[in-house]
Formats: C-alpha cells, structure tokens, sequence
C-alpha cells in the first residue's frame, strides 16, 4: 500500500514545483514589462520635455529677435534713414507704408543676407520673416510696426506703436536773461569779447559790456563758413548772426549807440534797447519738464550745500561726489544722455537756493541743466569734429542752399549748457550747439577767457542730442500670433 502511494506523492511534489516556477517566471515577465513600460514613459516624456524646452528656447530666441528689429526701425527713423524714414505714416493693414517681405528674395538679402542684411549679426537667433509700418489712429503715435521673425520652428509676430517726442526748441546760439559782460571786465587793453556766437543769433536781455566795438562780427553774405575763431580773422563777418540786446552797449568808448560800432552799414545786426517794444524774445526751457525728462532718460543729481552731486536726489553720507570726478567718469564712459543739476531743495530755482558750482569741462556731449550758478573752466583742447552748417543763404535771392559740412577744432561742449544762474567762463571756451543763461554771463578777462559760439541749427526744430525722438509706446508692446 505504501508502495503504490509513494510515486503518488512525488508527481504531487513535482507538479508542486512546477506551479511555483511558473508563477516565479509569471512575476518576472510581469515586473519586465512595468518597468519597460515606465522606462518608455520616462523616455517620452524626457523626450517631450527636451522638446518643450528647445521651443521655450526658440520662443525666447525669436522674442529677442523681433524687439531687435524694432529697435533697429526705431532708430532708423530717429535717423531719418532707410526705407522707412518717409514719416508720419498714413497707411492701414492692406496698404502699409513700408512692408519687407522676405518670401521676396530682394528683401530677404535686406533683412537677412550674410554680410549686408540689417539683421545678419543676429542670424544665430532666426531670421526676420517681415516688417510692417502702418499709420496709427491714437493723438502723438507716429505709427505702427509690426515684425515677424521665426527661430526653428517656432514664429513670432510682435506689435507695438512709435511715440514720437517733441522737445522745446533753442532758437538762438546765446541767450542771456540779463547782462553780458561786467563793467568791472571792461579794461581797455582787454583783447576778447565775453561771448561771440557763429551761424546763429545772441539774445541779451540787459545790457551788452564790451572793451572794445572792433570786437563785434558784422552779418555780410560774402562771409566766410569756416571752423575759424572770429580772433583769427581779417573781418569778423557771419553770414547769419544777430544781435539782439535789450539795454545798452557800454564799452571804453563810452557811446551806446549803433554809430558808434562802425555805423549801421557794417553793423546792420546790431539791434539795442529792444526790450520796451518790441522786446527781446528768449526761449523757455521749463524746469519741471526736463527735470521729468532727467529721470526718465537721462541723469539725475542734487548739488548740496556741501558743494558735492548727489544721484537720485538721494543725500545720503557718502553718496556725494564731486563735479570734476563726475564729468570726468561721463568723458570717459561716452555718456550724451541729459544730465540735468537740481537745487539743494529740489525746488524751481530762485534767489535763494542758488549756489555756486565749478564745472571743469575738457570735453562735455549732450544736454546739461544746471539750476546753480557755474563757473566753467576749460581744462582741455576738447575735441574736433565735423560739423553741419545752417543753409547757406544764396545770395541776391531769398532761397537757401544745403547744409555743407565744416570741421571745427578744440570744442569742448557739443550741445546745450542751460544755466539757471550766472555763468562765469575761465579760459578759452568753445561750443557747438547753444548756451542759455538765466542771469548774467561775463569772461574772467584777467585769465584771457572768452567763449565762442557755433550754434547747430537742429536746435531750431527740438532736435536736442541725448534724448529720444521717438520710442516705444509704454504698453503697446503686444505678441500678435
């Protein structure tokens, strides 16, 4: 009985053994095909991140890409160049003003040809697929620009409108709100005249203090336009200058009246005691205006009582640091953005929160308001540059011809020194563009001073160096598609 049982037993066992690595096998293929199945969602979805990134890569790429080009059309039209330079624009979407296509392969080499393309530096990015203006339906918008670039795969197409900026004019190389010279200057033997101005016009309020009449430019048409001080030559002629004073003109001789100057055939831009009638209009550069323009554009300081500049109207210890270091950092930096110097009170100026400030100057660009009272010295030879003349009057007509280009020597400030105080000159100043003074203006004779004037007749028409004429609309720059 125990022999017919006991194989009984060993199939049992058998089968028993089986069944156990059945489901062993079972439990392996099982677990294999979980964890294939999480390797390969693991895979996709590092695949679909790697492509998710690569197209936030693309996206950032193609951002920057199209805020390139329109600054690059902003500048262009700043300029005045390109084809885009024929401002206002008028035109709607189905008749834009300008419209660069580069499925046209004439402005495809424009935009993206190697070498010569106005975007060929950034072609690592993508390419610039189309440029749009169109005329805007908002009051002070220039007009709208709408770029489309692609970067890979993706394409971008951003929007936003042109703000153009009007500046105050300066219509005059010299304003002076009240005298020009000091009688206390006014030595014989004084060789220079406190202020001389070429291409442009001197407006004085007060009184005009001169050495010596000879020392006065006559307006002929047969001057000559040239980079020369009126010093070196055999006539002081301009062909456009006039005077303009208000008071009196006191000198050695003692006689204030034109006759006195050579007579009114030479001096016929002579024109004293205008400011009874018909008075002696001087331009206004509003101080709350620029202050704001400072802030937003340019640099913004505080003289303190201390005599140092403080940024940001911060008066923090330690914060302060002299002019002299200032100007120099800006000379050396590049810097034409507006630099405007408030009141220790930050306050419009008046007799009382004027102070004085040294401003020694080698070579300054740019606009700078100055609500203190100046002393310039002129540490330097400054720079040479070539430089626009005003039209050139054709003479026995009253048209105008072009510009012509002129290079002038040693200028230490090319474009406008605002004063709210007086301004005292120390050495040999020169100038392109314009010197406004709120009170009165003379030369340090004893140090054979003198400042020369040739005023930039883009200041006639708010064109001011170192400010924006037009920019992004705040808010109006919008992804499309």
């Amino acid at each position: 009985m125990n022999d017919r049982m006991q194989p009984v037993e060993t199939d049992r066992r058998i089968h028993r053994g089986l069944d156990q690595r059945g489901i062993s096998l079972l439990g392996t293929l099982l677990a294999s095909l979980i964890l294939s199945v999480l390797g390969s969602v693991s895979l996709t979805l590092a695949v679909h991140e790697i492509q998710g990134l690569d197209r936030v890569r693309q996206g950032t790429q193609a951002r920057y890409l199209a805020e390139a080009a329109m600054q690059l059309v902003i500048r262009q039209v700043q300029d005045q160049q390109g084809p885009w330079s024929r401002s206002p624009f008028a035109g709607t979407a189905p008749w834009s003003d300008v419209l660069i296509d580069a499925s046209r392969p004439d402005d495809d080499r424009l935009l993206n040809g190697n070498g010569s393309g106005w975007f060929h530096a950034l072609r690592d990015l993508g390419r610039v697929e189309s440029l749009r203006i169109v005329g805007a339906n908002r009051l002070g918008v220039l007009g709208t620009v709408e770029v489309t670039v692609s970067a890979g795969t993706i394409r971008k197409t951003l929007r936003m409108d042109m703000l153009a900026h009007h500046y105050p004019a300066l219509t005059a190389g010299l304003q002076v709100g009240q005298s020009l010279g000091r009688p206390e200057e006014r030595s014989a033997g004084a060789s220079l005249a406190p202020a001389l101005v070429h291409w442009g016009d001197v407006r004085v309020k007060g009184d005009l203090v001169l050495s010596s009449h000879n020392l006065l430019p006559a307006r002929s048409a047969l001057a000559e336009v040239s980079g020369r001080d009126y010093g070196d030559m055999l006539h002081r002629e301009d062909q456009w200058t006039e005077w303009w004073i208000g008071g009196s003109i006191v000198s050695s001789q003692d006689r204030p009246d034109v006759a006195s100057f050579g007579g009114t055939r030479h001096h016929s831009n002579l024109h004293v005691r205008q400011e009874s009638a018909p008075g002696v209009a001087m331009d206004v550069w509003d101080y709350e205006t620029w202050k704001r323009l400072a802030r937003r554009y340019g640099t913004y300081y505080v003289l303190a009582k201390d005599g140092l500049l403080y940024p940001d109207g911060g008066l923090d210890a330690g914060m302060g640091r002299p002019a002299e270091e200032l100007l120099l950092e800006r000379h050396r930096d590049g810097r034409t953005d507006l630099l405007f110097i408030d009141t220790p009170d930050q306050q419009p100026p008046v007799d009382g929160n004027l102070i004085p400030l040294t401003l020694p100057i080698d070579y300054l660009e740019g606009v700078a308001i100055v609500n203190a009272h100046v002393r310039w010295i002129a540490t330097g030879k400054g720079r040479a540059m070539p430089v626009l003349t005003p039209p050139i009057p054709t003479v026995g007509t009253s048209h105008v011809s072009a510009r012509s280009s002129v290079d002038l020597p040693h200028i230490n400030l090319k474009g406008v020194l605002s004063v709210a105080g007086d301004l005292m000159v120390e050495g040999r100043s020169r100038v392109f563009g314009g010197v406004m003074v709120q009170r009165r203006l003379w030369a340090n004779n004893s140090q054979d001073s003198s400042l020369e004037i040739w005023y930039d007749d883009d200041l006639r028409h708010g064109l001011v160096r170192g400010l924006p004429l037009v920019s992004i609309l705040p808010g109006s720059l919008r992804e499309v598609y």
